[in-house]
């Protein structure tokens, strides 16, 4: 998962919490946009950027950390249908257990609730920019990788790091005036265990594909 903000915004390497939730750390909130606890159960969030009216704001940062620490796949669903999140700018959040998916839409006036099985591979991408255009580029991009060589770098894959010279602002790996990539955080899954890794934008620097 890349994770696109202001290039003022600080970030920690991975930290494991009182909870048991792995996740890197938002030094300003304190929370986190990706996690995984100890049953095995991973999450992430993304913005959305529909207008609403939210007139006292908590951070969506604490979101994840919280939902991942009722542990089991089923808890964790059942306490995202119990939040309050009327103080919540809107999200999408993303539950993974060994194969089960429940994706959360709050556009900031309604909770849109969709549980699947995950039958193969699945991408979500959003922009605070040109939101319609952007997704388009990032799908096509990425179809193009899946549908060729499917080529890792360092355990990444290269659509993660791809710089199309021209279109820095539709990459995945995005750069613009005052947003970057400013991490990648990747879950293993191996022989019933999650394992997370980290790459800072200190790290990704070394790796990322220029064309």
């Amino acid at each position: 998962m890349n994770r696109d903000d202001e290039k003022v915004r600080v970030e920690e390497g991975v930290s494991e919490f009182d909870s048991g939730v792995l996740s890197p750390v938002d030094v300003r909130s304190g929370g986190t946009w990706v996690g995984v606890n100890k049953i095995g159960v991973s999450g992430f969030l993304l913005n959305r950027y529909d207008k609403c009216e939210i007139q006292s704001k908590k951070s969506r940062g604490e979101i994840v950390l919280n939902v991942l620490a009722q542990g089991g796949f089923d808890k964790c669903v059942s306490f995202v249908d119990s939040l309050d999140l009327s103080s919540y700018m809107p999200f999408i959040l993303v539950l993974y257990f060994d194969g089960s998916v429940a994706k959360f839409d709050w556009n900031g006036q309604a909770l849109l609730k969709n549980e699947f099985e995950l039958g193969g591979h699945y991408v979500l991408t959003s922009s605070s920019l040109e939101e319609k255009k952007v997704k388009k580029w990032r799908y096509d991009s990425f179809d193009k990788w899946y549908q060729g060589d499917r080529e890792f770098i360092d355990g990444v894959p290269k659509f993660n790091l791809l710089q199309v010279k021209g279109h820095e602002h539709y990459c995945v790996m995005v750069e613009r005036q005052k947003v970057c990539t400013l991490s990648i955080t990747k879950f293993c899954f191996e022989s019933g265990k999650v394992d997370i890794k980290y790459l800072s934008r200190e790290e990704i620097e070394n790796i990322i594909v220029s064309e």
